[in-house]
């Protein structure tokens, strides 16, 4: 303990954060890695690890791109009919998704490397977001747990980490966006019990 009755190890909750996450987001993709059906024992480690790079595929957006010159090229043609069962693609978004690219592709630069920045900007934005939830969610318990300066720095440092090996944060474009709205909802604090507050839920 400090002198100001504060402990200088971590609390109880930011041990639980990190053990949590040392299952679940590294322990468990390291199996997942080492199972002979994963597919090219990829994990989310691997679509991590190119978004902060700046590698990320455009699966999305290269989807995005065909659904907007289908649309274009027959308007009245039933769109995700055309593209699944003519095209052999998945296209998983609303329509109003593809305002976005064909806004970007009327600029004079590289539509690709325009969309990849706009995901990396929602990306950052989300850990950003997730972030100030919790320090929030947290802010009135830090005097009844006794929370220390390590649990302050290493609770927002675990909660973006979680966000960046959330599945469905790196996956996909829309993904990202239902999620934070999930996000606001689901990370309020319910001040019951001890005062715990409830986990981000994406489902």
């Amino acid at each position: 303990m400090n002198g100001r009755g504060r402990s200088a190890l971590p609390g109880s909750s930011t041990r639980a954060l990190a053990l949590f996450f040392l299952v679940n987001s590294i322990l468990l993709n390291l199996l997942l890695a080492a199972l002979p059906w994963t597919p090219e024992r990829k994990t989310v480690f691997n679509y991590t690890a190119r978004a902060l790079i700046g590698r990320a595929r455009s699966d999305s957006w290269t989807q995005m791109h065909v659904a907007l010159q289908e649309l274009r090229a027959a308007p009245d043609r039933l769109l995700y009919h055309h593209l699944f069962f003519h095209r052999h693609m998945r296209f998983p978004y609303a329509p109003p998704s593809l305002f976005l690219t064909a806004l970007v592709e009327r600029l004079p630069l590289d539509a690709l490397r325009v969309l990849h920045l706009v995901s990396w900007l929602v990306l950052a934005g989300t850990v950003a977001i997730c972030v100030r939830l919790f320090r929030q969610s947290m802010a009135g318990d830090e005097g009844s747990t006794g929370a220390g300066q390590l649990d302050r720095v290493a609770g927002p440092v675990l909660v973006a980490a979680f966000t960046l090996t959330f599945y469905p944060v790196r996956s996909r474009p829309g993904s990202t966006w239902r999620w934070r709205r999930r996000c606001r909802r689901g990370w309020r604090d319910t001040r019951c019990g001890r005062g715990y507050s409830r986990p981000c839920r994406a489902s």
